[in-house]
């Protein structure tokens, strides 16, 4: 019996077949005595249908050696092969060129199965018309390679490998199939991602594209050095972004999961606009080079907005904002630029030379941090909190007396009996106010603490009075001329 009438794939050895069945198969298969396959063999008579029992029979008790079936297969120096029926391979090699420059090329006609992968590479070219597909253990065996100038031809079928499917300057051309995996890598290539393809994280790196020609909703999308997704109407869902030395831009209807962290590094820049839900947190900065949040609309994350020295998060317009327990982190100068945009948060944290201001459309709900020397909150509008810390050479500066009700013109306002802390602040020249002279009173009836400020006034000069001082000086001085002219004349 050939092997490419079992496996229907081209062999030059013979499938292995053991000599003898087992004993217990033989017995059942001889003996008529109504049990197992030997009452079927008893009772099928027809001598087509007792051929088919009893080669099921030696599959299933193992008198086929099976894996003779699985083979390591390896198409090089622009050998062509194929498989026109059913085929069942331990690993598949497709690579390079003959000495002329034609391609080594593998079609898949049939259903091809491979338990330890799939490797396509230099200039090789793979071309599927039925569905490829590998082992589901163990799972990390399950991986598919295309790269060094491979070319996929991707033209009916599924391409199923569980772990990985990897292109890396490789090319795809599609004309009908689909792929499934739970990570997609993508290195200096473009693919497509369209209806029926699947995948759980996709990687992009090195100028890699990927084109939306569905919704992306998936575990991880990672864009690196470069790399970029192209989109008409589709929207990005991904649980979590990574954006490293890339860029990405984020439209109304776009999203991360509310329980996941986001980040923007090495360079990396997320552009914003209105309608974005940026999920549980997101992390702008680390690495050598400044990372980018560009917030142009009103968008929010449930937790955290988290910007360190390497990171700007841009407020261009509307609002960024978090739930009433979210937080703004921001650590090191120029971690948050403010150009027009707004910020909204129950809790904002200033260390290590963080400085913004807190004005008009912009929103404290209850707490403020300020640590670190050259880290200040510049105050231009009255602020209303809960709770207050500023230490080790950080600043609240007090620049607008404006607020009302129990008590007038205030510019800070504390939940509480505060005004031993305050003072003690102000005395620190950790609260201060400008050129104006702190005050802390303390209001049972509403049970808060405020700070106001009052102005030592600058006399105002009378220009009536000026001329008349003018006059006063002019007269005097006439008159001491005159007796020094008359000691002359004596």
């Amino acid at each position: 019996m050939s092997g490419r009438y079992l496996c229907g794939v081209p062999s030059s050895k013979p499938e292995t077949v053991r000599s003898a069945a087992p004993s217990r198969l033989r017995e059942l298969c001889r003996r008529p005595d109504g049990d197992g396959i030997g009452w079927v063999q008893h009772r099928l008579r027809r001598p087509v249908l007792r051929i088919v029992v009893f080669v099921v029979a030696l599959v299933v008790g193992g008198a086929i050696d099976t894996v003779a079936c699985a083979q390591d297969v390896s198409v090089t120096g622009g050998a062509v092969q194929s498989n026109n029926a059913p085929a069942s391979y331990n690993t598949l090699t497709v690579s390079g060129t003959s000495a002329g420059g034609a391609p080594s090329t593998y079609t898949a006609n049939a259903s091809l199965f491979t338990s330890y992968g799939l490797s396509v590479s230099n200039n090789a070219v793979f071309n599927m018309n039925a569905d490829v597909t590998n082992s589901t253990w163990p799972f990390t065996a399950g991986r598919a390679y295309f790269y060094s100038g491979a070319v996929l031809n991707l033209n009916s079928g599924q391409l199923n490998f569980g772990y990985l499917i990897d292109f890396n300057n490789a090319t795809m051309n599609r004309a009908g199939g689909t792929y499934s995996t739970s990570n997609l890598g993508v290195n200096s290539c473009s693919v497509t991602y369209a209806p029926g393809d699947f995948a759980d994280s996709i990687n992009l790196d090195n100028n890699a594209r990927l084109t939306l020609l569905q919704n992306l909703s998936i575990y991880e999308l990672r864009l690196a050095n470069g790399a970029s997704v192209v989109r008409t109407n589709q929207t990005l869902a991904p649980r979590i972004y990574r954006v490293d030395n890339a860029t990405i831009d984020l439209r109304a209807g776009d999203s991360a999961h509310r329980d996941e962290n986001s980040f923007v590094r090495n360079g990396g820049v997320m552009n914003v606009a209105a309608g974005v839900y940026l999920g549980g947190q997101i992390y702008v900065g680390g690495g050598s080079s400044p990372s980018r949040l560009n917030v142009s609309g009103n968008t929010s994350a449930r937790v955290a907005v988290n910007a360190d020295s390497s990171g700007i998060i841009n407020l261009l317009s509307g609002t960024l904002s978090t739930d009433f327990n979210g937080r703004i982190l921001l650590s090191g100068s120029g971690a948050l630029a403010q150009n027009g945009g707004h910020y909204s948060t129950g809790w904002v944290r200033l260390s290590d030379g963080a400085s913004i201001t807190y004005g008009p459309g912009d929103s404290i709900l209850s707490e403020l941090s300020i640590d670190g020397a050259g880290s200040l909150l510049e105050e231009l509008s009255p602020l209303s909190l809960d709770f207050l810390t500023v230490g080790n050479g950080g600043v609240l500066r007090l620049s607008s007396f404006t607020g009302s009700g129990a008590v007038a013109n205030w510019g800070l306002r504390l939940g509480g009996n505060k005004k031993s802390d305050l003072e003690s602040l102000i005395a620190g020249n950790s609260l201060t106010g400008g050129p104006a002279t702190l005050a802390v009173v303390y209001d049972p009836g509403s049970n808060a603490t405020y700070v106001t400020g009052s102005f030592t006034a600058v006399p105002e000069i009378d220009p009536a009075g000026f001329a008349s001082v003018l006059a006063l000086v002019t007269g005097a001085l006439g008159l001491v001329e005159r007796r020094r002219q008359r000691q002359r004349q004596i």
